[in-house]
């Protein structure tokens, strides 16, 4: 196999396809011939892309062996090597002998009429007589694509052990860990159903939605820096680590929502109410832990119809997350409940920092009660939101507000006859034909529905 030292693209003949400069061997794999002893394989991909695809080899030299990993994005003369011992030669002898790899010897194949696809070379010596090599574009043999994941994992495990994917791990454990140890809640539609408690009184209970982690999502929250983006360790840049890389500490957080249910005791009906948990981790080279949790609600569906968004957005270079409700109580003394609450890292942990409640009558907040909001969401950051709040006179906030991760929004079929059906049901008792319509909606979830 050749090397372009013009452009950098891998090739097979005498000129490379994407520049026509002649080819050299490659510097980094001298000696990949058939003559040479030792074990010897070389794994890579090209695109139309500089420095598109990645390149896993492995080689046995007299004072050892060793093993190169170009990630997508770096130049083959800037990919690392690393030292590897015995163990790692025997896995790959291994695996090439149980995947009949000797069946793949001399395959080409090319498929037509794609002009922007994948080149795949391979090539494999055991050292005693075994030899292997064949290539395709958008093509390779019957069988090799386990054999080929095989090697990715085994490859890319030794690359992770010199430059750790925080991301990666943290998408793991929440994988791994927080999904069976919790379980996972779901979107979509629920309800909660009216309970008579004694003489003209109700409450909410019966939510029939899952419990467990709702949303996750994956980032560096506490500490937010524009000027470092696009460093190793962000998603969608997996390339080598630079010089500033090693510079800033490396981790992972994740924040999480999850919904939790108080059981009641001593009562017949499926009492329950639901509970909102923030819990924020972080991965780094001391392993996971969580670092901070909070609960802006025990009970979110707390009236008879409203909306409640959990949002996130930064200002300042610091992440904000949020809990915004808007509580509408039908029966008995009507009102509308408005909840505004921040949290964000400060004084070296995750806490909630301010906060805003207020209680109206029908008729909505004062004016100078509303002004008191607006002057809340300037002071943090949430100047297009106040903008809104204060022109239009009241407190809304829908989809394009804010980073909305979470939106529940419910209503109910309370009519005239309520009060009186509600009189004739037993105290603990459910009001039969009345519920409460919930619809949960999450936004850019890391765990699937």
């Amino acid at each position: 196999m050749g090397y372009c030292s013009n452009c950098g693209k891998y090739g097979m003949g005498k000129f490379c396809e994407n520049c026509g400069s002649l080819l050299t061997l490659d510097k980094n794999f001298i000696g990949m011939g058939h003559n040479q002893s030792g074990l010897r394989l070389e794994y890579s991909t090209t695109g139309m892309m500089c420095d598109g695809g990645f390149t896993y080899k492995v080689w046995e030299e007299a004072q050892g062996a060793k093993l190169l990993v170009r990630k997508p994005g770096v130049n083959i003369n800037n990919a690392p090597v690393f030292d590897v011992d015995s163990g790692f030669l025997d896995s790959i002898k291994k695996t090439m002998e149980t995947s009949g790899c000797e069946l793949w010897n001399g395959f080409n194949k090319h498929m037509q009429g794609v002009m922007d696809g994948t080149s795949y070379y391979f090539s494999y010596s055991d050292g005693k007589g075994v030899n292997v090599h064949w290539s395709g574009y958008m093509a390779t043999p019957e069988g090799f694509g386990a054999c080929g994941a095989v090697l990715t994992s085994m490859f890319d495990a030794v690359y992770e052990e010199h430059f750790p994917n925080y991301y990666n791990k943290m998408r793991q454990y929440l994988e791994n860990v927080i999904k069976p140890e919790y379980g996972v809640s779901r979107q979509g539609y629920s309800v909660v159903s009216y309970k008579h408690v004694i003489g003209n009184s109700y409450e909410r209970v019966g939510w029939n939605i899952p419990t467990g982690c709702l949303f996750a999502t994956v980032g560096k929250f506490s500490q937010y820096v524009s000027e470092i983006q696009g460093i190793r360790g962000i998603p969608g840049n997996q390339g080598l680590p630079t010089e500033q890389d090693k510079d800033e500490r490396q981790w992972a957080e994740a924040f999480t929502v999850f919904l939790d249910t108080r059981k009641e005791e001593g009562i017949d009906a499926p009492g329950s109410h639901l509970k909102l948990i923030f819990r924020w981790y972080e991965a780094d080279k001391e392993g996971v832990r969580m670092t901070g949790e909070a609960v802006p609600s025990t009970d979110v569906i707390a009236a008879d119809s409203g909306y409640t968004f959990v949002f996130s957005y930064i200002h300042e270079n610091t992440t904000y997350f949020g809990f915004f409700s808007r509580l509408f109580f039908a029966f008995g003394k009507d009102c509308i409940d408005y909840t505004l609450l921040l949290y964000c890292y400060k004084d070296g942990k995750w806490q909630w920092i301010d906060g805003l409640h207020n209680r109206s009558d029908i008729n909505d907040l004062s004016r100078d009660d509303l002004n008191g909001f607006v002057e809340f969401a300037r002071k943090y950051g949430m100047g297009k939101l106040a903008d809104k709040w204060d022109k239009g006179g009241m407190l809304n906030m829908n989809l394009l507000d804010q980073n909305v991760m979470i939106h529940f929004k419910w209503s109910n079929n309370l009519d005239n006859e309520f009060a009186k059906k509600l009189e004739e049901v037993p105290d603990g008792k459910l009001v039969p034909g009345y519920e409460i319509k919930v619809e949960t909606a999450v936004y850019r979830c890391f765990f699937p529905m």
